[in-house]
């Protein structure tokens, strides 16, 4: 593809709408560049790499995380155990467990991720209540 973004767009310093380390492209310039396929597939790659990680390990040699004591060589109590089951339920649904939609750790990671690749930036607001800790609004 031979692309200008600012073929469909007016220039950025005149709309307001521009990215600070871009050289004034629009983040609407920046949004349609990560629709082109090359792009989007480089992106999707990497999205895809990095949300192997947003799961629990199932094995010593899998992708993914785990939760484990400070001290590696002692052995968990029965509370730490549970503890640990609790914080992994926590986690996978983002501290909401009316997990609806994307409300997975591994949805907020690929969001967080996508937005970083293409806008080198990414927002997300903790709310607090009452009846949770807090839980992830984008």
């Amino acid at each position: 593809y031979d692309l200008d973004p600012h073929d469909q767009y007016a220039p950025a310093h005149l709309t307001g709408d521009q990215h600070e380390g871009t050289r004034a492209l629009s983040y609407d310039s920046l949004e349609e560049l990560a629709r082109f396929p090359l792009v989007s597939a480089i992106l999707q790659t990497r999205i895809n790499q990095i949300a192997e990680f947003a799961r629990p390990q199932k094995n010593d040699y899998s992708a993914g995380f785990v939760l484990r004591l400070k001290d590696t060589d002692a052995t968990p109590t029965k509370a730490q155990e549970k503890a640990r089951d609790a914080l992994y339920e926590w986690l996978s649904t983002c501290g909401d467990q009316r997990v609806i939609g994307w409300r997975t750790f591994e949805q907020f990671i690929r969001m967080i991720v996508r937005d970083s690749l293409m806008f080198d930036q990414a927002n997300f607001e903790i709310i607090y209540q009452k009846a949770r800790l807090w839980r992830f609004v984008l």
